[in-house]
């Protein structure tokens, strides 16, 4: 065993391993680093969506009644007006945004959506 230690740490072949592995590493950070990339900006393009949506899902669900309701202005609409209404506060800016990146990069989870 010491005899294997002695010659590995030899300087000619410890630092010809140690190149040796430094070029395994950037082969695989140039290999992996784009998908890797990729695959979190799809992550934070679905959050962003699903954050717009919920901010969304919770405004219909305050203003969908049978009953009168505030708008977020402070103006009464009158239960038959509530879905004319709610079309003035529906924010989808987010999604007619980035609906095309996510469908090239994520199809299945532009279909969820």
């Amino acid at each position: 065993m010491s005899e294997f230690l002695s010659k590995t740490l030899a300087p000619e072949i410890f630092w010809t391993a140690l190149a040796a592995a430094g070029t395994l590493a950037a082969v695989l950070i140039a290999l992996f680093s784009s998908t890797i990339s990729a695959w979190k900006k799809n992550i934070r393009i679905a959050k962003l969506i699903e954050a717009e949506l919920l901010g969304n899902m919770q405004i219909i669900r305050k203003m969908r009644s049978r009953e009168s309701r505030k708008r977020p202005n402070g103006m009464v609409v009158p239960a038959v007006q509530n879905n004319d209404a709610l079309r003035g506060y529906i924010d989808l800016r987010l999604w007619h945004e980035l609906r095309y990146q996510l469908a090239a990069s994520n199809p299945s989870k532009y279909q969820e959506y």
